[in-house]
């Protein structure tokens, strides 16, 4: 709008920049969601390289494995979003700042709630059931995140939220139902278990983050809790625990050398990093650009960006396309469990 001197009126000036931010932010949250769908796929394939899949493998070795993929990816998350933080002038003295103080310490609660056990968890649901399937199981961290807030912090939940409960546990209930066809993923129901309680842990993670992110730059601050921590603990913890409950603590470090001396699984970690780093670091600023509503309905949607993954994958021989028809209506279900559960469908589609 213009006045007599043809000058724009401030307010809808304010309005039009707040628009193409908001606009700006959707991009980002797409993107996020697809490279989330990436990087779960890209483990996928890792996961299907000696050393990290044998046939004589047993249940307890192939987590071992889901741990190290997991902790290596994490870790390689932090070195990209180092390299990047460096790129855009971060200094190195700010995450030593941040560390030592009581953010900080939020910040390590936060990467051992989103790492070895949200992360870590969703791994093992890779390895066991795939990416497809562990990442719709695991996009429940929404609904999870509502009823933590409606348990610890009393909120009133309206009735949309409910009922966006209960699509949810019948979409959840569809896809654990309807495992790949063969014996494929033969520890297919422990994989689906273990991608719930990865989105319970995501889900009360953000407890802790969100008010930490409020505190310091959440750039910075996500190659400290997201990454770097969640990837030397599932490492240096968790994999020598698990190591000596089968039967030798050297059989994690062991499988790590093999890893790195054979080469390529190293490097399909790697990628997979660059994916679920993309996928860490544009999350943030979406939250602030578009909205949290906004933001977790497009980056829930990362299970169905893992089927275009896969299928274009397929194309080129490089895997498989596993899921059935029926799971991939349970994705569609429990998305839409997911977006009751966050907003008002009409709220989010309005940015003004």
């Amino acid at each position: 709008m213009t006045n007599s001197l043809n000058q724009v009126d401030p307010k809808d000036a304010l309005m039009e920049r707040r628009v193409k931010y908001a606009k700006m932010g959707l991009i980002v949250a797409i993107m996020t969601g697809v490279a989330q769908g990436f990087g779960g796929t890209v483990a996928d394939i890792a996961g299907g390289m000696w050393p990290f899949y044998d046939e004589t493998y047993g249940i307890l070795t192939l987590i071992i494995c889901a741990y190290i993929t997991g902790g290596l990816i994490d870790f390689f998350n932090g070195c990209w979003i180092f390299i990047w933080n460096k790129a855009t002038r971060r200094p190195l003295a700010e995450y030593i700042r941040i560390i030592k103080t009581k953010i900080g310490v939020m910040l390590i609660v936060g990467g051992f709630l989103g790492g070895p056990c949200a992360t870590g968890a969703l791994m093992v649901a890779i390895f066991l059931c795939g990416p497809t399937y562990a990442l719709a199981i695991c996009g429940l961290y929404p609904v999870f995140g509502v009823l933590s807030n409606w348990i610890v912090l009393k909120e009133k939940l309206p009735g949309r939220a409910w009922a966006g409960v209960i699509i949810v546990i019948v979409g959840a209930t569809i896809i654990s139902y309807s495992p790949p066809d063969g014996d494929i993923r033969p520890y297919f129901a422990v994989g689906i278990a273990f991608a719930i309680f990865s989105g319970f842990c995501y889900g009360v993670e953000g407890t802790f983050v969100s008010y930490a992110g409020d505190m310091v730059d959440p750039m910075t601050a996500s190659g400290i809790w997201r990454c770097w921590v969640s990837g030397i603990f599932q490492i240096g913890i968790i994999v020598p625990v698990l190591s000596i409950f089968a039967g030798d603590i050297t059989t994690g470090w062991t499988i790590v050398g093999q890893a790195f001396s054979t080469g390529t699984p190293v490097l399909a970690i790697i990628i997979a990093a660059i994916g679920t780093g993309g996928a860490i670091y544009g999350f943030y600023p979406a939250l602030d650009m578009c909205g949290v509503g906004r933001t977790m309905a497009l980056c829930s949607v990362a299970a169905l960006w893992s089927i275009v993954w896969t299928s274009i994958l397929s194309l080129f021989g490089i895997m498989t396309l596993e899921i059935t028809g029926v799971a991939i209506v349970g994705c569609f279900v429990v998305i839409t469990g997911a977006l009751l559960c966050i907003a008002n469908p009409k709220e989010l589609i309005r940015l003004r």
